[in-house]
């Protein structure tokens, strides 16, 4: 969590992570379990929240598997909320709203801050991308969960590394000043 803390300014903005989950998809044992159905992308899946900082891109938290249909605030509030320093907030987006300190696309003072919101919303999306070019997890995983979480972590590790030597790169995002009500 402290790689977030690179390249912020606190004076200026309260949040120094974005957050979102994201889902793989996964065979389903038999008996079905109809809490692994994630209804958004009709299929069984397991999935994962990661937290990047919103001022260099690291990868500053992600979390081990959890069923597809369990909401993203609920994961959210099992795994990241604790680790916030007090009256810190979270760059999420519009599907986490439910706690104060999940600031979402509406909540800004200006057009300019919700611009600079989705520039960094698209650079979280980015690391999805980046993890589900890896063969090994695009298509349905087929052996045990808990192996799932070990290849996810592996995944988020090269890319953390990539982005540490500069062969993964991201789009900066310069003085981001978005302010919260």
């Amino acid at each position: 969590m402290d790689l977030r803390l690179i390249g912020w300014n606190k004076l200026v903005t309260m949040a120094s992570i974005v957050y979102n989950a994201t889902m793989f998809g996964c065979f389903d044992k038999w008996p079905f379990d109809s809490k692994m159905w994630d209804v958004k992308r009709h299929k069984a899946g397991l999935k994962y929240d990661v937290a990047s900082s919103i001022h260099n891109g690291y990868i500053v938290h992600w979390s081990s598997w959890h069923k597809g249909g369990k909401s993203d605030i609920k994961i959210f509030q099992e795994e990241l909320k604790s680790k916030l320093d007090a009256g810190k907030c979270v760059k999420a987006d519009a599907g986490c709203s439910a706690e104060c300190c999940l600031k979402n696309p509406q909540v800004a003072k200006s057009r300019w801050a919700k611009q600079q919101k989705v520039v960094v919303r698209a650079r979280q999306e980015c690391v999805f991308c980046k993890m589900k070019k890896f063969q090994l997890l695009r298509g349905i995983w087929i052996h045990n969960y808990y192996k799932h979480t070990f290849a996810v972590g592996a995944v988020l590790v090269s890319i953390q590394i990539g982005l540490e030597l500069g062969t993964v790169k991201f789009w900066d995002i310069p003085d981001y000043e978005a302010e919260y009500f």
